[in-house]
């Protein structure tokens, strides 16, 4: 093969081997946004779970009010 050949292969070849850079660049990229989106639905999965614990908790200690109050004599006595 001559010089002239050789040129020849190496024009045609390379924007193959451009295409491919390229698109890998985008997968990267792509791989990237994909692993960012989620750690932000697991961020709100654990943002949602937290509100759900505190809320029963919240709950319990109102239950656990109510019960008191129902248990007192004085409050049973305005209840008529």
């Amino acid at each position: 093969m001559n010089d002239e050949q050789k040129k020849q292969e190496v024009e045609q070849v390379a924007p193959a081997f451009a295409e491919a850079s390229v698109g890998r660049e985008v997968e990267e990229v792509a791989k990237e946004v994909r692993c960012q989106k989620c750690e932000e639905y697991l961020a709100g999965w654990k943002r949602a779970l937290a509100d759900y614990d505190n809320l029963q908790k919240d709950l319990g200690r109102v239950r656990n009010r109510a019960g008191f109050y129902q248990s007192c004599p004085v409050l049973a006595h305005l209840r008529l």
